[in-house]
């Protein structure tokens, strides 16, 4: 029996609709369970598809269940994939019973293309009590400062700054995935989909036990495969957040000027109309705008602006290093050689 999770497919849906994922997008199900998800996703949406759970029975059933299907056996915290090679990752009810979420944010931040998304459902507190949050906190900031015993590995968990009672604060994971890299594009709450979820176990077992007894294989703990297993309803929400890995970053290539989302209005143009290499500052309709500027002209004209950040000597060290890469550059080094 397939297990279900709060939102089911339905949420699925909403989520790669939601993070506008491309055509044939390669994706990536961590903490798969039997891979009803990742079946979904490539049979429903026609997406290449691949699923990691660290139970072997839950991978054993799927591949019963689902031949063909690419479902592995692997650590969240471990993804055995090359770097920038998913277009997404979903992780669905599945963070906050990972043993170290920060690193399995990290792994998904790793394995994910410029510009992919991170695909997170979970339980969270809708209202944390700020006493407590603190608490969490302190105690996390307590137990990641003790030193550290010979003969005591993996007697403790690694302390959590992001989950209270088995759930999640949502301004605290927030906080720590942005400290990854990702930044959010989408935040919804959908707590009916876990008062479905509770309605659809009890209506068709007779209570939550019954279900997960159910549908959980023999000897393996419920709470390991989902944290609803385990759940206390008060308080209690459901969240959809989607997350983007920054995409690669370009640069003028005179004067080095990063186009960011703060800088792209500075992108100039070809004279065919075609967006250039180059930033307004330095050229305008297929023409240097000093055509007898030097690399020391460009240093001059973005140290102050580098300054501000890293100090006038760090800036002008770094510039001179980097300016000189720039294509403007490198094909007058070129043409002299």
């Amino acid at each position: 029996m397939a297990m279900i999770r709060p939102g089911g497919a339905a949420l699925t849906k909403k989520a790669v609709e939601t993070a506008k994922l491309p055509e044939g997008a390669i994706v990536l199900d961590v903490g798969c369970g039997e891979g009803d998800t990742v079946a979904m996703l490539n049979e429903g949406f026609g997406f290449k598809a691949t699923g990691v759970d660290l139970s072997k029975k839950m991978i054993k059933l799927g591949k019963e269940r689902h031949k063909g299907l690419d479902l592995r056996r692997m650590e969240a915290e471990f993804l055995d994939f090359e770097s920038r090679s998913f277009d997404a990752v979903f992780m669905e009810c599945g963070l906050s019973v990972f043993r170290l979420q920060d690193d399995a944010a990290f792994e998904a931040y790793c394995v994910l293309k410029p510009g992919g998304k991170l695909i997170i459902s979970d339980l969270y507190k809708k209202d944390p009590d700020p006493m407590a949050v603190a608490k969490m906190i302190k105690e996390a900031d307590e137990k990641a400062s003790r030193p550290k015993k010979e003969g005591a590995c993996g007697e403790n968990e690694k302390p959590s700054y992001v989950m209270l009672d088995g759930a999640f604060v949502a301004d605290e994971l927030l906080a720590m995935l942005e400290e990854t890299g990702f930044t959010l594009e989408h935040f919804s709450d959908e707590s009916d989909c876990l008062a479905g979820f509770a309605a659809q176990a009890i209506m068709g077992h007779g209570s939550l036990d019954e279900y997960f007894k159910a549908v959980v294989p023999e000897g393996e703990d419920p709470g390991a495969f989902c944290p609803c297993a385990a759940f206390d309803a008060k308080n209690l929400g459901y969240f959809l957040m989607i997350l983007k890995k920054p995409g690669e970053l370009t640069y003028c290539q005179s004067c080095g000027m990063p186009f960011d989302d703060a800088h792209k209005e500075f992108i100039a143009k070809e004279a065919d109309g075609s967006d250039s290499i180059y930033c307004t500052y330095c050229y305008e309709d297929g023409e240097y705008l000093n055509p007898d500027a030097t690399v020391e002209d460009m240093i001059e004209m973005a140290a102050p602006h580098l300054a501000k950040k890293i100090g006038e000597q760090a800036a002008r060290k770094e510039l001179s290093a980097f300016i000189r890469t720039l294509a403007r550059w490198n094909r007058r080094e070129a043409a002299r050689e």
